[in-house]
């Protein structure tokens, strides 16, 4: 165990023990290993010729994208019709004075 003092006061600041050296050195060893992995992994991809999308990918993205859009309308209607009913509710049940 180690007592640091940074400021000179005489007194520790912190204390490092063995553990905590482990520690912070497992922590540098993994970022560092993360960061190699991924620039390998970034270098392989810019080496990789480009993926083409097929015609009948996009076909089959348009048809979601439609079953998608045509659904929000359904929703945007269905709203509409629960506004209309409250809107009414509130001109039937409560008057202006």
């Amino acid at each position: 165990m180690a007592n640091i003092d940074i400021d000179g006061d005489g007194k520790p600041d912190f204390t490092l023990t063995f553990q905590n050296v482990i520690v912070i050195g497992s922590v540098i060893v993994s970022v560092f290993g993360g960061y190699l992995s991924l620039n390998s992994k970034i270098e392989k991809a810019m080496v990789m010729p480009k993926q083409e999308v097929s015609e009948k990918d996009l076909k089959y993205l348009k048809d979601e994208e439609d079953l998608k859009i045509s659904k929000l309308e359904k929703q945007i209607e269905d709203n509409k019709h629960l506004i209309r009913s409250l809107e009414l509710e509130l001109r039937n049940n409560y008057k202006r004075k």
